[in-house]
């Protein structure tokens, strides 16, 4: 029987150290769209676990969002257009510092 602290490989030969995985959460920390500084550490502070991160959903079409919130000013985060490249390698070097896999 598998253990939490055991690697996975998956069948496309990605390895993840351990079987823990953060699971997708909203951080309202998004600026038109862009991650922002807010959304780059909240992401750096979490790959400790060594295992996979599950990034917040993101508006893939421009008419999708985005979703205002409680917190003025702060929003999801968008995909729908390759000027969010640039912040999303960052979002994913923040991730993968640690050795996480990264999920979009």
């Amino acid at each position: 029987m598998a253990n939490l602290n055991d690697a996975l490989t998956f069948p496309n030969g990605a390895t993840v150290a351990n079987r823990l995985v953060m699971p997708p959460m909203l951080t309202n920390s998004g600026e038109d769209g862009y991650a922002t500084q807010d959304t780059l550490d909240y992401y750096n502070a979490r790959p400790k676990a060594g295992g996979m991160i599950i990034t917040e959903y993101h508006y893939v079409s421009e008419n999708g969002g985005p979703a205002m919130t409680w917190k003025r000013g702060r929003e999801q985060l968008a995909v729908y257009d390759d000027k969010f490249i640039p912040q999303l390698k960052k979002l994913a070097k923040a991730i993968k510092h640690s050795g996480n896999k990264a999920i979009l």
